[in-house]
């Protein structure tokens, strides 16, 4: 007599996330390779394998490592989806031939082009062209599978993967891309239906799978908040490193909890940086050594006025020495013309007699306008 053994794949595809599990997940939650492996193991004497699946899709590797080792297992494989089937989950379908896969009336059946988490991709534009060369060669091999399994062509199946839309379990098997619709009204047509976890998920309509879904969400945020709580009773906070930027474009980075830099800080590199708020940091041996802050702004505008005021006094008394020197200097020049003119008239008014006295002899130098200023400067002291 034929034997069969049983198997539930509920969950996520793909490894235990620690991150999940510290936040309430169950190890349950996830499907991977070997816990597969180890049910085909301890279910070596058997002829079928019924697996019931219900699952969101996962990781893309795992997926297809579960679908070989069932196929790979020689059993023969019926799979019977309740509640939904997307993503990698179409994929481990079709490790049951056609004719051996089902689903109920509103389960949901989604078919999509693989993707990259949002914070998972980054890099250069040669790095991201190589994500984009991998991410294409996933999408063609998931959709060559989806050829081999449900017999449609292949620019059917990418329309499908392109559309991105969940259909239900009956539009999926009218489609073509599932073998048989369960009705779900007949007891002996899906006997197991009561013995599954979660059945609301399984035979209820699309809203009532909908709303479990919410709730088991709730659920798990309701434990990560409490998790969280708990981990900020517990947890020192770690100094944090600030980077400053100084007005030479120097960086600096500080070890701290806030941004309010003391010495003893530890901090790289050594050398002194003057920020744009005026702060001045002295970092040696890799610690802050001194840390200068801002004079206070009012009063640094005071000291500048007052400087500027002391500047302008200073300019004001040049300008007034150098006017009462320039009136000084033209007084003596208007001397030194009339005393020039005099001598000049009384050369003219000599007799010749008295000229030729000079005749032969040696004549006396001029005297120069300098010369003449100073005797006059004298001729005044002594008046």
């Amino acid at each position: 007599m034929a034997k069969t053994a049983y198997f539930d794949l509920f969950g996520e595809i793909g490894k235990a996330d620690e991150f999940a599990l510290m936040f309430g997940a169950s190890p349950d939650s996830f499907i991977d390779a070997d816990k597969v492996n180890q049910f085909i193991k301890d279910n070596a004497d058997v002829d079928t394998f019924e697996i019931q699946l219900r699952t969101h899709g996962g990781d893309v590797d795992e997926g297809y490592a579960i679908r070989e080792s069932l196929i790979a297992s020689g059993k023969k494989i019926i799979i019977k989806v309740v509640g939904y089937c997307y993503s990698i989950g179409v994929v481990i379908m079709g490790a049951a031939k056609k004719e051996n896969t089902f689903i109920t009336a509103d389960s949901e059946y989604l078919a999509h082009n693989p993707y990259f988490p949002d914070y998972s991709v980054g890099g250069t534009a040669e790095q991201l062209q190589r994500y984009t060369d991998e991410m294409l060669k996933i999408e063609n091999k998931i959709a060559e599978t989806l050829v081999r399994d449900t017999g449609k062509n292949l620019a059917e199946i990418k329309e499908l993967m392109k559309q991105d839309k969940p259909m239900t379990g009956k539009e999926a098997v009218e489609k073509g891309l599932v073998g048989n619709l369960i009705d779900t009204t007949k007891k002996n047509e899906f006997k197991r239906a009561k013995a599954v976890a979660y059945n609301a998920q399984i035979i209820n309509l699309k809203n009532a799978n909908k709303m479990a879904e919410n709730k088991e969400v709730a659920t798990m945020l309701d434990k990560a908040i409490a998790k969280i709580d708990g981990l900020f009773k517990r947890i020192k906070p770690s100094a944090l490193n600030f980077l400053f930027t100084d007005v030479e474009g120097k960086e600096l980075n500080v070890e701290r909890e806030d941004e309010n830099v003391t010495v003893g800080d530890k901090a790289s590199p050594d050398g002194t940086f003057t920020l744009e708020s005026g702060k001045v940091i002295t970092v040696l041996n890799g610690e802050v050594t001194k840390v200068d802050e801002p004079a206070n702004e009012l009063e640094t505008l005071k000291k500048e006025n007052a400087d500027l005021k002391a500047q302008l006094e200073s300019l004001n008394k040049a300008a007034e020495d150098k006017k009462a020197e320039d009136a000084e200097n033209a007084k003596i020049m208007a001397e030194v013309k009339a005393l020039k003119n005099d001598l000049l008239k009384i050369k003219a008014s000599s007799n010749e007699p008295e000229r030729k006295a000079f005749n032969g002899a040696s004549k006396p130098t001029p005297k120069t306008d300098e010369e003449l200023k100073e005797e006059i400067r004298k001729y005044r002291k002594v008046k």
